[in-house]
């Protein structure tokens, strides 16, 4: 059984040995159609706000992961929020996700242009990697969604029953995956082999996948037919 899944990879994928607009290259020469860009660690080589539409020539979708700041009314949130409205006036922005640990005033994320969405956390944060810490902030703004990292709910809970919390209490707020297998950080799924971690995300479904595995360019292809066959596995 083919199944229709949007499936892209994070431009940190490939942080190691390519830049942000080599990493959109790689990508579109693969024909993948979603793509996030990651500036986790801030702006290193292209500044958010000197991409253009036409460096997401063939992408269907496209997410921003903000970089890792402390948001709330200071003069780094303004000139972050400027940069990615720049963006966003060029190519609308399908998602940006913020680390929620990171915010010092969640009001400031109000009357945005941009689509926001806050990410689950891992086990070493100390708070917002459950349904009930996060429940309070999403349910406040309808505006406001979730991306659902399986990565990070791993390491709070290898049983994996907390995506299915997720799914069960706010699936109504998900409106994007992140996937990658976990050892110690985000490795790649092709080797560690955790079928469970892609099981965990329920079929069907109609959230783009984001991997975040970290990825040697070469091995982007037998990333995306593990992750691809696990699902059709799981789908038969």
């Amino acid at each position: 059984m083919q199944l229709d899944i949007m499936i892209g990879f994070s431009t940190g994928c490939f942080y190691k040995s390519l830049g942000m607009l080599d990493s959109l290259d790689l990508l579109r020469s693969k024909r993948i159609k979603a793509v996030e860009l990651n500036f986790i660690k801030g702006v290193r080589g292209t500044p958010i706000n000197q991409l253009d539409a036409l460096h997401f020539h063939g992408f269907d979708y496209v997410s921003l992961h903000a970089p890792i700041q402390t948001y709330g009314h200071n003069k780094e949130t303004e000139e972050t929020f400027a940069a990615i409205n720049v963006l966003h006036t060029k190519r609308p922005l399908d998602l940006v996700v913020f680390h929620p640990d990171t915010v010092s005033d969640f009001s400031v994320f109000k009357g945005l242009d941009f689509p926001v969405a806050f990410e689950n956390m891992d086990n070493r944060k100390t708070g917002f990697k459950t349904p009930s810490d996060l429940w309070p902030l999403l349910s406040k703004d309808p505006k406001l969604s979730l991306v659902l990292d399986v990565n990070h709910a791993f390491t709070n809970d290898s049983t994996l029953k907390l995506v299915d919390m997720f799914y069960n209490e706010m699936c109504v707020f998900i409106a994007q995956i992140h996937l990658s297998g976990y050892r110690n950080g985000h490795q790649p799924l092709f080797q560690t082999r955790q079928k469970e971690i892609i099981k965990s995300i329920p079929t069907p479904f109609l959230e783009p996948i984001i991997i975040e595995s970290i990825l040697d360019p070469k091995d982007i292809d037998r990333e995306l037919e593990y992750v691809t066959n696990v699902f059709e596995e799981t789908a038969n």
